[in-house]
């Protein structure tokens, strides 16, 4: 009786063992940032002390200041939904949608996508 069990380990953890071996290698790891990243393309020096970022700096000299001052205009995506409403999601720009509603027209026209008061 235990022959047998021995033996079907053996066979189970060696074609486990092969299996594993025969794998192909993982694909490389690509991060992509975008264009307009303040990230540095160089590489990190880990011996080089942390600098702060600018945004804290900025946020520290002149507390009056928003995350986002008042004159920036702030649009809706504008489209139509499933449910039949426009979307409420927020985008860049006026006739700029938003991911999930890419090259669809806006069910609103553009003066109607603009938020009043945001900010």
């Amino acid at each position: 009786m235990l022959r047998p069990l021995v033996t079907i380990a053996a066979i189970a953890i060696s074609a486990f063992t092969l299996g594993r071996y025969l794998r192909p290698p993982p694909p490389p790891l690509i991060i992509e940032r975008a264009s307009n990243s303040p990230l540095s393309d160089l590489p990190v020096n880990v011996n080089e002390p942390a600098r702060k970022s600018n945004h804290e700096d900025n946020s520290t000299k002149d507390p009056s200041r928003g995350a986002q001052s008042t004159d920036d205009t702030v649009y809706i995506c504008g489209a139509r939904t499933k449910k039949g409403t426009p979307c409420r999601r927020r985008v860049h720009f006026a006739g700029e949608r938003c991911f999930q509603h890419k090259g669809m027209p806006a069910m609103l026209p553009v003066d109607k996508l603009i938020i009043k008061g945001a900010g």
